[in-house]
């Protein structure tokens, strides 16, 4: 679901807003190019539509507003160490999310190399 080698990051603060108008606060320990898991405990279905917005990390000021759609959920602790939480797809805004990488060196997605 995600494109690309996701990196780990330091937790960044994501706020979202489902199409259905619930809110969402969570944290963000993985994003790459194609989208992110965001921990969340209480978790929209898959194929909700959501407003994300990322705020940088601690030195960082940064704000991203960006639309993903949810792609799977973990309900549940899984086998990997990731907590509970969704897996975002957010590949209308690849190039925004390469360049909110700390250290923007977003691997590339299958799709742009080719």
């Amino acid at each position: 679901p995600l494109e690309g080698a996701p990196q780990r990051l330091q937790r960044l603060r994501v706020s979202a807003r489902g199409g259905d108008g619930r809110d969402y606060e969570g944290l963000c320990p993985i994003l790459g190019r194609g989208g992110l898991f965001l921990e969340l405990t209480e978790a929209p279905v898959p194929g909700t539509r959501l407003d994300l917005t990322i705020l940088g990390a601690e030195d960082d000021s940064r704000t991203l507003r960006i639309k993903g759609t949810v792609a799977w959920a973990c309900p549940h602790p899984d086998e990997f160490g990731l907590a509970p939480g969704v897996g975002v797809t957010c590949r209308e805004h690849s190039r925004e999310l390469a360049n909110f990488l700390p250290d923007e060196k977003a691997p590339r997605s299958p799709q742009e190399e080719a």
